[in-house]
């Protein structure tokens, strides 16, 4: 659980700002809904518990007890809050998500009149920090007596202890903590206060992650050491790694891989420094710890002098790679073997494959390949040596754009369209851009092959799906476009979703409808006419800034296939805004400059 209160000084300014300007209750166009229930404890002693509908993961609870305090909580639908004295309070509950459109708030009255002995309580620590994350914590909370409580919570998993007015507490890896003190007078007054600030605890061996690079190594023939990680993470060992080897005699491995386990030979008795730095692949967070371990080689009697290296020749056959060994030190009797794979330069499914000096393979779709090369004279010798090369594969087939409407719900003013990919000539590197076509941001990724869109009005509204590479060498025939930066092979397809209408999904069709704002520029005042509107049912007017948030909404009459309405916007800054006319059937865009 994480809360938020003064004491914390942790600010979450708009919701509070919010509630104090009085916005209490916008619930016309949002997908929940607020609410709660309380429960009046002893002295003053309220637990709140939000009954709200419609919120999903990463909702933030505001509340504003009427008594200057406020709290705000993330994911926490429950809280204990303790009046000082009785009355009647005005208690404001705020929801938010960032994930979906729920923005709501409800204000319902609480009387207090139980209060006999005022909580005088207020919860402060103060911490010094050690050497090997050792810390101390002192309590300067105020209020307190003989037998007042204590419970400490280091913040680190490790759970709440009960103890007297300081604390001690060993952290076994770096990192940021939030340790909570709690304190309790369980007497008449039934008194209660709390507060957790941030602490950056910096000085265990380990890092953020508890991660612990090591590795050790075994002596082959002739220089041949082959080193093995042991690297582990304290905290989860569920984790996979990167790993950048160097051998200490100039030598490394080819940047960060997954290989754990790196095979050099030397081609010099002595004695080398040799080192990795494995990183943890954790989504959204870099962890990162290195090793080193001092080595003496001593059997070499014939210096491999074997050097490993290829060329890449991109054939016009659609696929197809022509590989060509420039290696060095190489012999008549020298072996060469050949590996390609899947896009992982580890790919443990990939098969070395006896060959020649040259070789050609051919790929079946587009994308970036990893090709080894690995060369071995097993004489008295026993040399080895190996490259990869990264393989950028682009003219297997051109883009073509295309997707169905896969599901659809059309609820009144929650309408759900989900839409797939049904595009060729992609790979698991292809660029995917989804624009939903009602002036709201659409999303980009990387094998984005699904889209999930929530429209607010019905209507038709023009999707488009837009394909590209983005790190492909332009090949013979493609073409290369900059948006953003470079795009290969850019190709787009758009359809029409009639959104709350049966007709689902169509082409795009030329509309008989004109659209006429004027003046353009003005001053806020300016009268909008759309002529071949083909229902007679009420239209819907929304002006939104270039933010995408609503300045405006009103009603207009259809009459003969015409609207006309006349707007005036008070109060609005000079810019660009955007004007929609929602009727039954189609939504009208256009756009006008305000300057005053």
């Amino acid at each position: 659980m994480k809360t938020m209160t003064t004491k914390n000084k942790r600010k979450a300014w708009l919701p509070i700002l919010l509630l104090a300007i009085g916005i209490f209750s916008i619930n016309v166009l949002w997908a929940c809904t607020a609410n709660f229930t309380y429960t009046i404890g002893l002295n003053g002693h309220v637990t709140f518990k939000s009954t709200s509908t419609g919120v999903v993961n990463q909702t933030q609870y505001s509340w504003n007890f009427g008594d200057n305090t406020t709290v705000i909580a993330y994911n926490d639908t429950s809280l204990v809050h303790t009046y000082q004295s009785n009355g009647t309070f005005s208690v404001i509950l705020y929801i938010n998500s960032d994930t979906s459109s729920c923005f709501d708030s409800i204000r319902i009255p609480v009387v207090i009149t139980n209060v006999t002995t005022p909580c005088v309580l207020s919860a402060a620590y103060t911490y010094t920090l050690n050497a090997n994350g050792a810390t101390s914590f002192t309590s300067t909370s105020t209020g307190t007596n003989a037998n007042t409580l204590y419970y400490w919570n280091a913040g680190d998993g490790s759970g709440t202890t009960l103890g007297t007015n300081t604390f001690s507490h060993t952290y076994a890896v770096q990192g940021y903590y939030e340790p909570k003190l709690i304190i309790k007078d369980t007497g008449s007054a039934y008194c209660i206060d709390s507060i957790a600030q941030y602490i950056d605890v910096n000085t265990p061996d380990s890092n953020s992650c508890g991660l612990h690079a090591g590795f050790t190594y075994t002596t082959g023939l002739n220089g041949h050491i082959t080193f093995k990680s042991n690297s582990y993470v304290a905290l989860d060992s569920t984790y996979s790694y990167f790993y950048n080897w160097n051998a200490g005699d100039g030598s490394s491995s080819t940047g960060n891989t997954y290989d754990s386990t790196f095979n050099h030979i030397y081609t010099a008795n002595g004695t080398y420094t040799v080192s990795v730095i494995v990183t943890s692949a954790i989504p959204g967070h870099s962890c990162t710890d290195s090793a080193a371990v001092i080595i003496t080689v001593s059997n070499i009697t014939t210096p491999c002098t074997l050097s490993a290296g290829f060329n890449i020749i991109n054939d016009t056959t659609k696929g197809q790679v022509q590989l060509i060994s420039t290696s060095t030190g190489t012999y008549a009797g020298t072996q060469y073997y050949w590996r390609v794979t899947n896009g992982s330069i580890s790919d443990s499914s990939a098969v070395n494959v006896l060959g020649g000096s040259s070789y050609t393979t051919t790929f079946s779709s587009n994308g970036s390949y990893w090709v080894w090369l690995i060369l071995k004279d097993t004489g008295s010798v026993f040399c080895q040596d190996s490259v990869a090369e990264l393989v950028n594969i682009s003219n297997v087939d051109s883009l073509h754009a295309s997707f169905i409407n896969t599901y659809t719900n059309d609820t009144i003013g929650n309408y759900i369209y989900s839409f797939l990919s049904t595009s060729t000539g992609t790979n698991d590197a292809t660029m995917y851009a989804w624009e939903p076509g009602d002036s709201t941001a659409g999303d980009t990724g990387v094998s984005l092959t699904t889209y999930v869109h929530q429209y607010k009005y019905p209507g038709a509204h023009t999707v488009t799906l837009s394909l590209w590479f983005d790190k492909y060498p332009a090949m013979p025939g493609h073409k290369a476009q900059g948006f953003g930066g470079t795009k290969y092979d850019f190709t787009t397809y758009s359809e029409t979703v009639y959104v709350g209408s049966p007709q689902s999904v169509a082409t795009i069709s030329a509309s008989g409808s004109e659209t006429k704002l004027y003046p353009n520029p003005n001053n806020g005042s300016f009268r909008i006419i759309v002529n071949g509107v083909t229902d007679n049912k009420n239209a819907e007017v929304e002006i939104t800034n270039i933010l995408g948030e609503v300045v405006y909404q009103t009603t207009a009459t259809v009459s003969n296939g015409m609207i006309s309405k006349d707007i005036t916007l008070p109060g609005v800054s000079n810019g660009t805004y955007f004007v929609r006319v929602i009727t039954s059937g189609n939504v009208y865009n256009s756009k006008t400059v305000i300057n005053k």
